[in-house]
């Protein structure tokens, strides 16, 4: 997920909204296509490492 921009965060405190963040303009719902290939790639590698990246720790429900 992609934080509000700053405007868009005004904005709705300006206007006594608190919105979801699906409602940004800015809003990301996947993963791209190439990191998505790029995960099947390495994923032996990957489930080798001792320790994992940040980026996969961190995003679980959508990475592995």
């Amino acid at each position: 997920m992609i934080l509000k921009s700053q405007e868009e965060l005004i904005n709705e405190i300006n206007n006594g909204q608190n919105l979801a963040p699906e409602a940004s303009q800015s809003y990301v719902s996947t993963t791209p296509d190439n990191f998505n290939q790029w995960i099947s790639e390495n994923r032996e590698m990957l489930e080798r490492r001792k320790s994992k990246p940040y980026f996969l720790e961190n995003n679980k429900g959508l990475v592995l």
